[in-house]
């Protein structure tokens, strides 16, 4: 299976990642922890990646936190999976591992 992975910032298909000069350290890293998942830990459902926390810091779905050098909270507004074959749709508001989908 691939998967087309979606975030404020566009990572086209297949984790191939597009403008990371415009990437913030915090997204980077969460980016490069999908890549480490899905290519070298051969994690394939779509939830586990989203609500893996092994990344303590920076998890791939996360919490509100409030960034000084942004002046404002940054964290996961909402997480939508579709399976466009059983046209089911499954949304969290905020991180699911606080709020589950």
């Amino acid at each position: 299976k691939r998967y087309s992975f979606h975030t404020n910032h566009f990572l086209g298909n297949g984790l191939k990642y597009i403008g990371e000069d415009e990437a913030s350290d915090c997204s980077l890293t969460r980016y490069n922890q999908l890549i480490k998942l899905y290519e070298n830990d051969g994690v394939r459902d779509i939830v586990s990646l989203l609500t893996n926390n092994s990344h303590s810091k920076f998890p791939i779905c996360r919490k509100f936190v409030w960034f000084d050098s942004k002046n404002r909270n940054i964290g996961t507004v909402c997480t939508l999976v579709m399976n466009l074959k059983s046209k089911k749709m499954m949304i969290s508001r905020g991180t699911p591992l606080k709020n589950g989908f």
